[in-house]
């Protein structure tokens, strides 16, 4: 579910740069100072190259990520309880769980920059951007990667009994 939810999140990512594109004028305000006042202005081409590269380059990096897993030699993989998680018998429920893993922190980063990049078109038909909502949408992010990485750890942990009979 989450590798479709990524993909999902990603076309809809490639489809909104395009459709935001045919709308702004020739020059859009893309960053904004801390008073949320435009600072930086672009040409909408460089707004349409920029939502481009990030949104298919993020969906590359974890596609890469997860399909390259497979080919990864056991020494170079860094997993809490390795000898466990690499062993024959468990290492493809390993690299299932490694790979939902991944899709799922996809999926939030591709939503991170949907939502960035929703309140910058805002910002740049505006001239201001929304600080609420853009500190949201970061906070959000941080609170998800904490939950990632603290779930990757739980999920990786293995029962007493089951590691000594690995």
């Amino acid at each position: 579910m989450n590798r479709w939810i990524f993909h999902v999140l990603s076309l809809l990512g490639v489809v909104l740069t395009y459709v935001s594109y045919q709308s702004l004028p020739a020059k859009v305000a893309i960053h904004f100072g801390v008073a949320g006042r435009a600072d930086r202005w672009a040409s909408k081409g460089e707004w349409l190259a920029v939502g481009l590269i990030l949104f298919g380059g993020i969906w590359l990096m974890f596609v890469g990520i997860t399909s390259m897993m497979r080919k990864i030699p056991d020494e170079l993989v860094s997993v809490p309880n390795k000898e466990y998680w690499l062993a024959p018998e468990n290492k493809e429920r390993f690299l299932k769980l490694f790979s939902n893993s991944m899709y799922w922190f996809g999926w939030i980063t591709q939503a991170l920059f949907l939502g960035v990049g929703v309140v910058v078109y805002y910002g740049a038909t505006a001239n201001s951007i929304n600080q609420p909502a853009m500190y949201s949408l970061l906070l959000g992010y941080v609170v998800a990667t904490v939950l990632f990485v603290v779930g990757l750890f739980k999920q990786f942990r293995v029962e007493e009994s089951a590691g000594k009979s690995a």
